[in-house]
């Protein structure tokens, strides 16, 4: 099975590099028996609309009642808005922050898997991935490495999906067959 990049990147881009690794990665770890959860996404979109909602209310309440009698109900929403603008900040910020995949096994409904990419330096082609799994017994295991994009990307700007999914899977087991130990 190849990965699902269509058309070859830019190899001079890091974060192209970085975004189409990043996209493989859930195709990887559903061979490995995992399906993607989408709660932190839906916490998140949650907090965004309920803020746009509070926006929308207000100016529509603020329209039709006029600004004289729609002043208490603008206070009240602008104090309702900040709170969950700054929950929606707080969320991104640090619940979220740099997680590109989160998965449940199949098998062990118990057990998930929260996958942490960056590119440490902006301007060295270095891939590193932390991969988060927690048992059912609240038991964490995290295995980390970093290589470079060189060793799963081909000079055409396609990756080599075979490369990358054995890397990844041998991060994921604790491995870091032919990758640098991230320190």
């Amino acid at each position: 099975m190849s990965g699902t990049q269509d058309k070859p990147i830019n190899l001079a881009s890091i974060s192209d590099l970085k975004n189409t690794s990043d996209d493989q990665l859930a195709l990887i770890f559903k061979k490995q028996g995992y399906t993607v959860s989408h709660a932190q996404t839906n916490v998140r979109l949650a907090l965004g609309y309920a803020s746009v909602l509070v926006a929308a209310f207000v100016a529509l309440y603020d329209k039709h009642y006029g600004f004289s009698a729609a002043y208490n109900v603008t206070a009240v929403c602008l104090v309702v808005y900040t709170l969950l603008t700054c929950a929606y900040f707080y969320w991104v910020r640090f619940v979220e922050h740099g997680v590109v995949y989160t998965g449940v096994n199949d098998a062990s409904p118990s057990t998930t898997i929260k996958v942490y990419t960056e590119v440490p330096d902006k301007y060295t082609p270095t891939y590193k991935i932390r991969i988060e799994k927690v048992q059912g017994d609240n038991k964490t295991s995290t295995s980390e490495a970093q290589e470079s994009f060189t060793q799963w990307f081909g000079r055409n700007g396609l990756i080599v999906y075979e490369k990358f999914e054995a890397w990844v899977v041998d991060t994921s087991n604790g491995g870091v067959a032919e990758s640098k130990k991230a320190k």
